[in-house]
């Protein structure tokens, strides 16, 4: 029907993806303004660009897919903003070995404070704290799991006790 009436719909994306797409497919790039100071503007392109990978992944466009990781990372870089509010969407539409998730998963291990996640453990599901777990255990040198579990003999894990 789409060869007819030259129309194709896209049923699982939103305005603002569909925005990017025909901006990318143009241009090879982002041009939309980030800096406007706007935090819910931000967010708000941070979310469509998630959007737009998940699109990019359905269309079969790796190129597309890279160029948003790349965007996302040089938004977080210029606004200093951590697009957490978009994680619960990332797992609830990428599967396990999605490139998405392993960057959304370094991105909390490395670039959050741990009070972030006291803040705000709405935004952060379950697989994701499973999987950065993983990755910073896996992370470390067999040198420092030793001296880490030597430790745990060493550092103070004892309830006080009243003085008698």
């Amino acid at each position: 029907m789409e060869d007819k009436t030259q129309i194709y719909k896209l049923d699982d994306t939103t305005t603002g993806a569909f925005e990017y797409l025909v901006e990318w497919l143009y241009s090879q790039h982002f041009s939309k303004d980030i800096d406007s100071g706007d935090i819910m503007a931000i967010h708000a392109g941070f979310k469509h660009l998630i959007e737009l990978w998940v699109l990019a992944e359905k269309l079969l466009i790796p190129a597309l897919q890279n160029a948003v990781i790349l965007e996302i990372a040089a938004r977080m870089k210029s606004t200093s903003i951590t697009p957490t509010t978009c994680l619960n969407y990332v797992y609830e539409n990428t599967a396990k070995d999605s490139q998405l998730r392993r960057f959304v998963v370094r991105l909390c291990a490395w670039e959050l404070s741990h009070s972030w996640l006291d803040k705000y453990p709405a935004q952060f599901p379950k697989e994701l704290l499973i999987e950065m777990v993983q990755m910073l255990s896996g992370s470390m040198t067999e040198k420092t799991r030793e001296r880490k579990g030597a430790e745990m003999d060493q550092i103070g894990y004892e309830v006080a006790e009243p003085e008698k």
